[in-house]
């Protein structure tokens, strides 16, 4: 199904610019322009999803080291430097987050599938939050740290929000259903957990926790709003 959204389009797009050329139509400059415009775009969202379900299948070990989660965000968001005025992405870092042993490759492609997502669901305006603090799990006592990141965009249906981590669910034309359960799968293997809270018309929190083994007498208990 995935495979064939992209093909019909290039299906319609060769064939209108093969009409267009045996009628010798007048605007067959414009038609060749928007078809091939198409036809290349239609590509690239197949070698997206050709991308997204090899990583899936065989998604590689993470490689630890120590690395500072607020650096992985900052390295993250300098690739949204180009964004509209009429999107903010705002941040509130914590100062004193501890390093952590963690693949800083695999948590970048998080913290980038969740703001992709937070930017799909604010349809070009609107405003995305991300937060980081230390706390500790409540559960086990042991210190973790917890990154939120939030947008005030379209929000989530509760039938929605129970499947939205299952590989192959989506609600995109285009998506695969495969974004979220690889940032599930590379949560799990940093032995942390993701959690999600929405609401239609409301915003959404995706929260991720991270195990750290900083002092527990260093942790924050209660986060900031």
């Amino acid at each position: 199904h995935e495979i064939k959204n992209p093909l019909f389009p290039i299906q319609l797009s060769i064939q209108s610019l093969q009409k267009a050329y045996t009628r010798g139509d007048k605007n067959l400059d414009e038609i060749f322009n928007e078809s091939t415009n198409t036809i290349l775009e239609e590509v690239d969202n197949l070698k997206q999803i050709v991308d997204e379900f090899s990583d899936f299948s065989r998604m590689p070990k993470p490689i630890f080291s120590k690395v500072t989660i607020n650096d992985i965000i900052k390295n993250t968001l300098s690739l949204y430097a180009g964004l509209p005025e009429s999107i903010q992405i705002k941040t509130r870092l914590t100062s004193t987050l501890p390093e952590i042993e963690c693949d800083k490759d695999q948590l970048k492609r998080v913290f980038i599938n969740l703001i992709g997502n937070a930017l799909d669901a604010i349809v070009n305006k609107g405003e995305i939050k991300i937060n980081t603090f230390n706390l500790e799990n409540p559960e086990t006592g042991t210190p973790e740290i917890q990154i939120d990141i939030i947008d005030n965009g379209s929000g989530i249906t509760p039938a929605n929000l129970d499947k939205i981590f299952t590989p192959y669910f989506t609600t995109k034309r285009q998506g695969t259903g495969l974004g979220l359960a690889i940032v599930k799968r590379i949560i799990d293997q940093h032995n942390g957990r993701i959690e999600v809270r929405s609401a239609v018309n409301n915003e959404t929190i995706f929260s991720v926790y991270l195990p750290t083994t900083q002092n527990r007498d260093n942790t924050i208990k209660t986060p900031f709003a």
